[in-house]
């Protein structure tokens, strides 16, 4: 709260001056007096602006937030390929900790982000990275939890597939959202974000096959609406990961 009264202080500060400035009756003398105090006054502007955007540095929360979107995709991964249905329970729980840990690192940047007085990039953008991020999370202990809750005895071939083009894909997502710091110079953002879509398009590729080849093959439907949900659930995993590429490039374009 202090630090908000300082900034409105400061800005009022300036604005009155500037106001004063614009009053043609005040002397050369005085005019260059209050020269002075706006440039005193700017100077202190500046160090309270400077000492806010070291205070909250919102690049190193997102990024903190995609590191928990490679964890998640991590486990999964691991899950799929040492899969024991016996320790599902126990993994689901895992897979909620790192969820726990993402939604925790989500409300802090919103908390900070609504007191924020000028952000780096606009506040909606930074808001809706947080919100994209969350839910590729949100998406991968989706897949693990139907994993548990339908008794999933052994995966299906495409699980394997869709588990590692997802862990590639959060590596890639992971590595951009810590390159998006230097959006405004970076070489290597422009191919991580083609990265992540083209894992995407992959990524599509495996779904079509595996639900087709499910409702050819299956004859238990309870297995075709459990497998039915879990690759949408990988698939959308997918999706949310592209859509924080594309909004990064989005961010790009507004501030270029």
């Amino acid at each position: 709260m202090t630090n908000n009264k300082e900034k409105d202080s400061a800005v009022q500060d300036a604005q009155s001056l500037e106001d004063k400035l614009k009053d043609e009756k005040i002397s050369k003398k005085e005019k260059a007096a209050m020269e002075k105090e706006q440039k005193s006054a700017k100077k202190e502007m500046k160090s309270i602006f400077k000492k806010n955007k070291k205070k909250n540095d919102y690049f190193a929360m997102l990024a903190e937030a995609g590191d928990y979107c490679l964890e998640a995709a991590t486990k999964l991964d691991e899950i799929v390929r040492h899969f024991d249905p016996e320790k599902l329970e126990e993994l689901s729980a895992q897979m909620h900790d790192i969820e726990h840990k993402a939604d925790y690192a989500h409300h802090r940047l919103s908390e900070k982000l609504s007191k924020e007085f000028i952000p780096p990039i606009e506040r909606e953008d930074i808001a809706a990275l947080g919100d994209e991020i969350d839910d590729v999370v949100d998406a991968l202990e989706d897949v693990v939890v139907r994993f548990h809750i339908f008794n999933i005895r052994e995966l299906r071939e495409e699980a394997a597939a869709f588990s590692s083009i997802i862990l590639k894909q959060n590596q890639t997502l992971s590595e951009l959202i810590r390159e998006f710091r230097h959006f405004k110079k970076s070489k290597n953002l422009k191919k991580l974000i083609v990265e992540v879509n083209r894992l995407e398009e992959e990524a599509d590729s495996v779904y079509f096959s595996a639900i087709h080849r499910l409702f050819m093959e299956e004859k238990d439907p309870i297995k075709v609406l459990a497998w039915t949900e879990i690759f949408r659930r990988m698939e959308a995993s997918c999706d949310y990961a592209e859509d924080v590429s594309q909004l990064v490039e989005t961010v790009i374009m507004k501030n270029s």
